[in-house]
């Protein structure tokens, strides 16, 4: 609801939605080839490690042959992902800013107002710079991460929001890979099979 806020906020203000949605697509990693790829990866690494190591492996190693590889592949791609951590991190401390960001000018913005945080012009005014680099053609991530150190430490929520978003293909395939192996092991429980693996 308050993202909703948000954006609504945004867009009577004059704000371009489509180049403010390019802005946190580069910076989350929404969308595109990369993104295509890792779902591919979550879903085809279970599957593969299941198909291969199916009669080769005794129970326990096969279940840690499901779970484990492609998770870990995909974590270590989402930390090779570091460069954009500044900028969402911005991201998520605006989203959970006392106001509302608006592409309008500082007052008008409410940024006088003595409830906004000290961090929150220049965080304002770095979203809009970004924003208008995006609407150039640049990638407006360094300038939104410039103003990261402004921000301080985030609250617990926007932290973990953050990390899920993060490795959220990690974690996708982390869940496909341990329903995979529920649904063999009550395939072959239906079956009323003896031999397990």
């Amino acid at each position: 609801m308050a993202m909703t806020a948000r954006v609504s906020a945004r867009r009577s203000a004059g704000g371009t939605a489509h180049q403010e949605a390019t802005l946190r697509r580069r910076a989350f990693g929404f969308g595109g080839t990369g993104s295509a790829l890792q779902t591919a990866l979550a879903v085809a690494g279970p599957i593969v490690t299941a198909v291969a190591g199916w009669g080769r492996m005794d129970p326990v190693a096969f279940a840690a042959a499901v779970l484990v590889p492609a998770p870990v592949l995909l974590a270590v791609l989402a930390f090779g992902g570091r460069s954009r951590w500044a900028a969402q991190e911005v991201l998520a401390w605006l989203d959970s800013a006392t106001v509302p960001v608006v592409m309008a000018s500082a007052d008008e913005a409410g940024l006088d107002d003595p409830a906004a945080a000290p961090a929150e012009r220049p965080a304002h005014f770095a979203y809009r710079a970004a924003v208008e680099a995006v609407s150039r053609g640049l990638d407006g991530l360094a300038v939104l991460a410039a103003a990261r150190p402004d921000t301080g430490r985030l609250g617990p929520y926007p932290t973990l929001k953050l990390w899920l978003i993060r490795l959220r293909f990690s974690i996708a395939s982390a869940l496909f890979g341990a329903w995979l192996l529920a649904a063999i092991a009550v395939a072959m429980a239906t079956a009323g099979g003896v031999v397990w693996f």
